[in-house]
């Protein structure tokens, strides 16, 4: 099969892009499609660099130096931006490039990352391409064909597009496939020093307030990876800091140096978190995790194996005190056996195949798999 990925209209695609997560699902997704040996092209800024797919320049490097030249990747600012010059360029470009591409009629598939900011393109190849969204854990999307990263999200997204008092009939060809990641980009260290990281956005909505608050109380040392400035009124941080170190965003090779040997990650996120990568990078590098219980998070940490689950400051303190009993190997093996790329590929596999038959003569009554197998959830064999 033929796979169009719409990648960055913002951002040259590469590992050294340390802060957006549609980097890393993009570049991942390359790796997962390659190797399940399907043709894959890649639509983005010219100088990107993913290895194993055929590059596309669709905006012109002076362009994108004109316009971001002077842009902070460390700030996580960027994130949000879903309009401006690179992105016209990028949609009238891509369409061109896809137009000379596309000459069969539902043969080849466009993967759009981004969701309603691509929209103009998938649109203008609705009857010629298959159109998925994948990996949704942002608001809003549109294609008819979605995947979700959880199935908290997947429900959100369905409640807040039915109408009150009427009935919500789901895409049987939308699914949930969780996020992904290279077990081979995540080192395990089963030894641990006395420190407690946060990994993300530094915002107030990430819980950054509340990791500063509980790290104080039990007397440990914060390490704060991401984007952003601790000195911003909006995190309403009080309090002494002096416990609190801000390294900024990082690479992947940069920020398991961090996760690898901390004591446990803090990721209290206050609103629904669609998914949440940090959690999942830190369970693989053997790194328990503490989160809100609600959100993706009760899909992703297990509650007394690779973490706690907190709803009161009580909560919280008890995790940190005991989650040194939280075992390494337990973090680590559920992670690998429920998030890696070799796991999810499979995942994808069996999604694309039931899809393109869908399109080509095999509708819902179609073959029958061997097995369910690719549905399963593979738990730590402990009480």
């Amino acid at each position: 099969m033929i796979f169009h990925l719409l990648g960055l209209p913002n951002g040259k695609a590469g590992w050294e892009l340390a802060t957006n997560p549609f980097n890393t699902k993009i570049l991942y997704m390359i790796r997962m499609l390659k190797d399940l040996g399907h043709e894959v092209i890649h639509y983005g800024v010219e100088g990107s660099q993913v290895e194993g797919a055929e590059h596309v320049d669709v905006v012109p490097l002076s362009l994108y130096n004109k316009v971001y030249k002077d842009r902070d990747n460390s700030k996580p600012d960027h994130l949000g931006e879903e309009s401006g010059p690179t992105w016209s360029v990028y949609i009238k470009s891509t369409i061109r490039a896809l137009d000379q591409r596309i000459k069969t009629t539902n043969k080849e598939f466009i993967l759009n990352f981004l969701g309603y900011p691509l929209r103009d393109i998938t649109d203008y190849f609705a009857d010629r391409a298959i159109i998925v969204e994948p990996g949704i854990g942002h608001n809003g999307s549109y294609a008819p064909h979605r995947i979700f990263e959880s199935h908290i999200w997947q429900a959100n997204t369905y409640g807040k597009q039915n109408p009150p008092n009427q009935s919500y009939f789901p895409n049987l060809y939308d699914a949930v496939i969780p996020a992904y990641f290279d077990k081979k980009d995540y080192p395990y260290s089963a030894e641990k020093d006395d420190y407690f990281v946060f990994l993300g956005r530094v915002m107030w909505g990430k819980g950054i307030s509340v990791a500063v608050e509980l790290t104080r109380e039990l007397g440990k040392k914060l390490i704060v990876i991401g984007g952003g400035n601790l000195d911003d009124p909006k995190l309403r941080l009080t309090g002494d800091l002096s416990h609190v170190e801000h390294v900024g965003a990082l690479t992947t090779k940069q920020k398991v140096k961090y996760l690898s040997r901390a004591r446990a990650l803090i990721y209290f996120s206050l609103y629904i978190e669609p998914f949440g990568h940090a959690p999942i990078e830190a369970q693989l590098c053997g790194t328990p995790v503490i989160a809100s219980n609600f959100g993706a998070f009760t899909e992703t940490v297990l509650n007394g194996q690779t973490g706690y689950l907190a709803h009161t400051f009580g909560d919280l303190l008890y995790a940190g005190e005991h989650v040194k009993d939280i075992k390494p190997a337990t973090c680590r093996k559920w992670a690998v056996d429920n998030f890696d790329l070799d796991r999810i590929k499979l995942m994808y596999d069996e999604y694309f195949k039931k899809l393109f038959g869908l399109y080509n003569g095999t509708d819902w009554y179609g073959d029958r798999p061997d097995n369910l197998d690719f549905m399963n959830r593979y738990y730590p064999n402990e009480k």
